[in-house]
Parts: structure tokens; C-alpha cells; sequence
């Protein structure tokens, strides 16, 4: 299925436009932001993981740079773009979360900090 931004449905089918990403994107954001809401507001201690397996991967790469208004160059970094964000409620906060900001970290750090590992984090950002 195809959304619009607020949710209306524009068509059902397995065709791949790119016109329907922002909608669907934005859409989904939002049913993804009520829900950390939902959690955070029944449930104040918990410790949240948003982490998406890939970016755009739906379009050929032709249809993303007319879409997108780029070059061939920049396609990869779109296919890459993924999803992560971690919230840490405050009583769990030790200082480890700095290295949150490498997404190969969040496994590391959720293990460490609450499963009782010590595995060394990966310094730096991503390349």
C-alpha cells in the first residue's frame, strides 16, 4: 500500500514509484513517533531501540536520481541512509551512551549495560 502523508490510502499494488516514498516515509514516521510516545508514557523505563535493516533499496537507481535531483555519486548514500536512534531513560544513563553515536555500538552497548558484558566499543563515527 501507498499513503499519503496523513494516512489515506493513494493505491494498493506492487508497483515502486518514488512519488509515494515521501508519503510513505512521513507516514510511517509518525505512527512510529505515537508509538515511542505510547511506551514512554506506560512504561517511563524503558530503554528504546529504533534501528532500520536498510535505506531506499525500492527504486531503480535512474528513477532515485531524477527523484532525488543528484548524481550517481550520491545514489550509494541514499541506499545507505539508515534508521537509528536510541533513547536511554536518565536512571540508566552511565556515560556510555557517547558511543551511541556509531550504530555498530548499539549492540555493544545494550549487552554491555544490561546484560553484564564488557565488549570494547568501536571509536569514531561512521565512515
Amino acid at each position: 500500500k501507498y499513503f499519503k502523508l496523513n494516512g489515506d490510502i493513494v493505491f494498493s499494488g506492487s508497483r515502486k514509484i518514488a512519488s509515494s516514498y515521501v508519503g510513505n516515509y512521513v507516514y510511517s514516521s509518525f505512527l512510529l513517533i505515537d508509538l515511542l510516545e505510547y511506551i514512554k508514557t506506560n512504561d517511563p523505563n524503558s530503554v528504546i531501540v529504533v534501528l532500520g535493516d536498510h535505506g531506499l533499496h525500492t527504486l531503480y537507481d535512474d528513477e532515485m536520481k531524477e527523484y532525488f535531483k543528484t548524481d550517481m555519486n550520491n545514489i550509494q548514500n541514499i541506499r545507505n541512509s539508515v534508521i537509528n536512534a536510541v533513547y536511554v531513560p536518565d536512571k540508566y544513563r552511565n556515560g556510555d551512551e557517547k558511543y551511541l553515536g556509531n550504530p555498530l555500538n548499539i549492540s555493544r552497548y545494550l549487552v554491555n549495560n544490561y546484560v553484564g558484558y564488557n565488549y570494547k566499543y568501536i571509536e569514531g563515527g561512521v565512515k
